[in-house]
């Protein structure tokens, strides 16, 4: 079977099809833990020989794909941040545009 130019821009390389899978496993892991705590109550509760449920099946596969993504948490961690932008207009002074009682005190020097 001929390899064809075009196609080789369908399947990515990788460099890493050990941690692929591994990352695919846990965020399974994950995903079904979270459901298996939502649907059935007993899950969170604890196991005489494998201990607090929830843990096994949230808390350690969370865990661990921290730990695999360590240095991609790491560099998103320091990253510089942008500060927000405002959505609201320019702030004002409250009574902005009323006359205040210094300015009522003082003589006008416009007609005199």
């Amino acid at each position: 079977m001929p390899i064809h130019a075009d196609s080789a821009h369908l399947e990515p390389v990788r460099r890493y099809p050990r941690l692929t899978r591994l990352d695919r496993g846990l965020r399974r892991w994950l995903l079904l833990g979270g459901l298996i705590l939502l649907v059935l109550p007993a899950a969170r509760g604890s196991h005489p020989w494998l201990g607090w449920l929830p843990y096994w099946l949230v808390i350690a596969p969370s865990l661990s794909l921290a730990l695999l993504h360590r240095a991609r948490l790491a560099a998103w961690y320091r990253a510089p941040r942008r500060p927000r932008r405002r959505r609201g207009g320019q702030a004002r002074r409250a009574g902005a545009g009323q006359p205040t009682l210094a300015r009522l005190a003082r003589p006008s020097m416009q007609h005199g």
